[in-house]
């Protein structure tokens, strides 16, 4: 299992590396993102797998930009709300209700963008995009300690269309993903892989014409880049009250251009390894986990360019027994 893990950590950076794209214009947001919508099993999880449970999971994370995001033309103004940002502020909700092995449940992350002038950051915000989806475990065995779930879910955008989201209204995107976690002695080991199926959506951006027409905004169409998202997860058992975990993170956006005559390339895709260390403080009298952590990026471009704090509190508690 050891050299599997070893294996593993030694070969997922490298397609990253190779294919690592230069940024052009839009910046992704990465909350929508990030788990591509399948959360890692905790530990007090293996407890609920024959009872009817609820899950609740709530995220802050923060990020201070160090480096520019952006790389706009100097005579065309940004049009995107995290263009002029210094740091931003994310509260991701999630919640899942189950039925021995089926739950179905909701997340959407909640954004706000810190500016130099802290009015303007309070009106800089936005509710981002809703995804209802379903969990199903085909196989699992809690004296073995280990599961296996499959997931589907359903992405509504709740932004304008002028904000750095990479879907817009009218669009719906699909995403699919594997999880599976085994537990071995005081070590609990996930492994995840998603994938989400962006869809067309219109968004309105600022083009460039030829001399003497000026530079306009214009609604076009888009094929929005697919995604895919693979996790590896580490979880030591220290004690009844701490674990120690280090989480790592491969994150792959292909190219969104426009599909008319245009050839506008709105996102020329994007790239990011992380490593997350976190400690985690549980709980078991109140059913809850609390996780403090860095998300540091390996391989990244220039839309990943910070190091990322984050604050996790998972709620998970059996409801009766089947």
């Amino acid at each position: 299992m050891s050299r599997f893990i070893i294996i593993i950590f030694l070969i997922m950076p490298v397609g990253v590396i190779i294919s690592n794209p230069v940024p052009v214009y839009n910046s992704p947001d990465i909350d929508y993102l990030r788990g591509t919508i399948g959360e890692p099993i905790s530990s007090n999880d293996f407890n609920l797998i024959e009872n009817g449970h609820l899950r609740v999971i709530n995220e802050l994370r923060y990020i201070n930009y160090t480096d520019p995001i952006s790389n706009l033309p100097s005579d065309e103004p940004p049009y995107y709300d995290e263009g002029e940002a210094k740091g931003r502020l994310t509260n991701i909700f999630s919640v899942d209700v189950g039925l021995k092995r089926f739950s179905i449940g909701c997340r959407i992350p909640y954004i706000m963008y810190f500016t130099e002038n802290l009015a303007d950051s309070v009106k800089t915000h936005k509710v981002s995009d809703l995804l209802v989806r379903v969990r199903y475990e085909p196989f699992s065995d809690i004296n073995s300690m280990y599961r296996f779930n499959i997931g589907l879910g359903v992405k509504f955008s709740t932004g304008d269309n002028k904000s750095a989201l990479p879907s817009s209204p009218g669009s719906r995107d699909y995403c699919l993903w594997t999880n599976f976690s085994i537990k071995q002695n005081n070590c609990n080991i996930n492994l995840h892989f998603g994938y989400a199926y962006t869809g067309r959506f219109t968004h309105e951006v600022y083009v460039y014409n030829p001399p003497p027409i000026p530079w306009e905004y214009e609604e076009l169409e888009f094929d929005a880049g697919d995604v895919l998202n693979f996790n590896l997860a580490l979880n030591f058992n220290i004690n009844k009250f701490v674990d120690i975990q280090t989480n790592m993170e491969i994150i792959k956006g292909f190219e969104t251009k426009s599909t008319g005559s245009r050839n506008y390339v709105l996102n020329s895709g994007f790239s990011k390894v992380s490593l997350s260390p976190a400690v985690i403080l549980k709980l078991s009298n109140l059913n809850s986990n609390f996780e403090i952590g860095l998300d540091l990026p390996l391989v990244h471009d220039n839309y990943f360019s910070g190091t990322e704090f984050f604050f996790r509190y998972i709620y998970s508690v059996g409801l009766f027994k089947i």
